[in-house]
């Protein structure tokens, strides 16, 4: 099964992004590293097994730009994160998230055995690139990870290349780590040091796609990317999809739902930015004291968090 690994939230000062987020009661954030791409970052662990990872660009979103401009080969252009978050204009917010593999049912997804080997299952590889990552962690050392990238191939005649790859975004990539998870995530922190605002995780994940390409985008990207037992439930309004640790769910664009509406002023048809995304807390008098900072956004960066209390199976909460 697929599970959650971390949300990408693009912040475009990062000392300021870790006071705002302490405000909002995580009161523990992890000094992250640096990436070969020109970003650092900043990491929120959840006793989920999930993550928050604040990150910035060194020297600011036009340095990025300039330095993957000169990167790319005038003949081939591989798709990269960096691309992908560049193509949302420096908006901060959560560009971005990642997925990866809950391997305790011993039973190999098709993404999984996709990375293993690029054997081309589904037809992933019309959908995704398969590049490796790696990074250095303070007191640990360096980390690798292989990650798979949604691509579209762009026709093209130019020096008698007939495809271009270039990024996506209307899939989430996915992570398998090469060296140890637990290099990469510390969600035995969070277990054993709670926070203010009493987070465990993230319950859900909240899509919209436009009304006039949902049905074709379940069809051609969706169902091939997800195993059909994770496909919890669809129709032609929405479809949710079960992850190990949360939920995932692809809403048809509803022009009478603000939130909709508001996320696509703002960020147009990048499908895999979420326009809300479900905090639980299993702390009473934190949901109370916290609730109202994380529906006021004031602090979160542009992050469309709602925070909700859990009881056994009682859920509390609002809408911003």
């Amino acid at each position: 099964m697929y599970q959650l690994d971390h949300l990408v939230v693009f912040v475009e000062n990062l000392e300021e992004a870790v006071q705002h987020y302490k405000e909002l009661g995580f009161n523990f954030i992890h000094k992250g590293g640096k990436h070969p791409f020109g970003t650092f970052n900043e990491l929120i662990y959840l006793s989920d097994k999930s993550y928050i990872e604040l990150v910035s660009y060194i020297g600011g979103i036009e340095s990025l730009k300039k330095a993957t401009e000169e990167r790319i080969s005038e003949h081939f252009h591989k798709p990269t994160l960096e691309t992908r978050w560049i193509s949302q204009d420096g908006k901060s917010g959560c560009v971005d998230f990642a997925l990866t593999f809950d391997d305790s049912d011993n039973k190999l997804t098709r993404m999984k055995r996709f990375l293993q080997n690029e054997s081309d299952f589904f037809g992933l590889q019309n959908l995704y690139q398969v590049i490796e990552g790696r990074g250095e962690r303070e007191n640990i050392g360096k980390i690798r990870w292989k990650l798979a990238v949604p691509k579209t191939e762009i026709k093209t005649k130019h020096n008698f290349i007939t495809k271009r790859l270039y990024y996506s975004c209307k899939l989430p990539f996915f992570i398998d780590d090469i060296t140890e998870r637990e290099k990469r995530v510390d969600t035995n922190f969070a277990l054993e040091h709670p926070y203010d605002n009493g987070v465990i995780g993230i319950s859900k994940v909240e899509l919209v796609v436009p009304k006039d390409e949902f049905d074709n985008y379940l069809e051609q990207q969706v169902f091939k990317v997800f195993d059909k037992e994770m496909i919890k439930y669809h129709d032609h309004e929405v479809c949710i999809i079960r992850l190990s640790n949360s939920i995932m769910e692809i809403h048809k664009a509803d022009t009478s739902n603000h939130l909709h509406m508001k996320h696509f002023d703002r960020v147009g048809k990048l499908y895999w930015r979420p326009y809300q995304i479900v905090l639980t807390t299993n702390n009473k008098e934190a949901f109370e004291k916290y609730e109202p900072l994380f529906r006021s956004g004031t602090k979160t960066c542009h992050v469309p968090f709602v925070l909700v209390y859990k009881s056994g199976d009682l859920l509390e909460g609002s809408n911003p």
